[in-house]
């Protein structure tokens, strides 16, 4: 995995330790393009790291694919644990 992505999981775990966290505030910290990074967090949903959530009735709130949630799961926290991010 690239680092950018095991950062991203990272930021993910320290903004939404029990509950959902838009994924602008997550961006925030990278500052990527929003596609790009829309990308990357369905990548990371594939892996099971992370659950989506997608809602179009707060399109302000949400990145161009839709994402207008994401929080971390149980396998996200221990691939972190794994790479001694936790």
């Amino acid at each position: 995995m690239e680092s950018i992505n095991r950062k991203i999981l990272g930021e993910i775990n320290i903004l939404s330790r029990m509950s959902l966290v838009s994924p602008l505030e997550v961006n925030k910290t990278f500052k990527l393009d929003e596609i790009e990074f829309g990308d990357r967090l369905l990548y990371l949903k594939r892996l099971r790291y992370i659950r989506v959530e997608k809602n179009s009735c707060a399109p302000e709130k949400s990145l161009p694919n839709g994402i207008c949630a994401i929080s971390i799961t149980d396998d996200g926290r221990q691939f972190l644990r794994r790479l001694k991010y936790i």
